[in-house]
């Protein structure tokens, strides 16, 4: 029953002066749309072009791998083109034996044409001229450049100087620029808060040339961090230079000397590891001043102090 009453009420419709406007809209508005497509009328359209390189040579420049031209067709043609999405794409061949090539843009327009249906033209102005320069293909070995900021969290330190794993790469590509290559810098890598050691990848930094290429073009960081503590250790002074003769009192006799190590060696350090020494060629008879004290430390300690910088000498002649 409801079905009815919607049927008699659409019938009902239909016999109006509305439903009668409405319709004669509707017709002049398809009449005008299949007017305007009937019309030629000018749209872009990319373009992607393929570079075919002869083998060992390879490109040495930044030509263009995309370009967007104007062409004209009826808008019906410029709907079956999208319709069918298919990329509008073409081929360059490029001469071994020139370093430098150069294609019009009618070349262009020439070869972007062979592949568009007699339906369509370009527009000759929207066509660029397209320059290549190629290069022999060249390889060669550069070190590997770390950029890094890496921090340790509180008490916690570096063991030694992060390094890259390998520490050298292969770069290829042009010729003339593989020659003046020297290294190659990775991406900033930025850590913080460590405490504990970490391999971490890292990629290199890619060149603005996109047929320069490295392999391998990641690299690994290995950084050792460890726990660090304080220790104090007391040394005694040793008088140097002085002759067996000469009878002297050091005041004084030992120096405290504290310092941090990790965690590792923290245990193994002694006061053997460590030289306080006093230079008595520099000793003035005359007019005695303390002598300042010279420290030898062993590897792989940090902040270092002495509990005071100079010793006195007394000697008697």
């Amino acid at each position: 029953m409801e079905v009815r009453a919607q049927l008699d009420r659409l019938r009902s419709f239909l016999g109006t002066d509305r439903s009668i406007l409405l319709l004669c809209i509707g017709l002049a508005f398809l009449i005008w749309l299949f007017t305007k497509l009937s019309q030629s009328f000018i749209t872009e359209r990319e373009v992607t072009i393929d570079y075919v390189v002869p083998e060992k040579r390879i490109m040495a420049d930044n030509s263009p791998n995309l370009i967007s031209v104007r062409v004209e067709a009826t808008g019906w043609e410029h709907i079956r083109n999208s319709l069918r999405r298919k990329p509008l794409n073409i081929k360059l061949d490029l001469d071994e034996n020139k370093d430098f090539q150069s294609f019009s843009n009618l070349k262009i327009e020439s070869i972007i044409a062979r592949n568009l249906n007699s339906n369509t033209k370009i527009s000759t102005t929207s066509v660029p001229s397209i320059e290549v320069r190629m290069d022999d293909k060249a390889f060669k070995r550069i070190p590997v450049s770390l950029l890094e900021s890496i921090k340790p969290a509180p008490q916690y330190k570096l063991t030694d100087t992060p390094i890259v794993v390998p520490d050298s790469v292969t770069v290829s590509g042009p010729r003339f620029i593989i020659e003046e290559f020297k290294s190659v810098e990775t991406v900033r890598l930025e850590m913080s808060n460590l405490k504990e050691p970490v391999v971490v990848p890292v990629k290199l930094k890619s060149h603005p040339l996109p047929t320069l290429s490295f392999e391998p073009a990641e690299v690994n960081c290995k950084i050792n961090v460890e726990f660090y503590s304080e220790k104090t250790v007391e040394v005694p002074i040793v008088v140097q230079n002085i002759p067996d003769s000469i009878m002297y009192v050091i005041n004084p006799r030992k120096v405290k000397v504290s310092f941090t190590a990790v965690r590792s060696i923290y245990d193994k350090i002694t006061d053997q590891d460590f030289a306080a020494t006093i230079n008595f060629a520099t000793f003035d008879f005359d007019n005695a001043q303390p002598l300042p004290i010279e420290l030898r430390v062993p590897k792989g300690i940090d902040k270092i102090k002495m509990s005071q910088e100079a010793a006195e000498l007394f000697v008697n002649k």
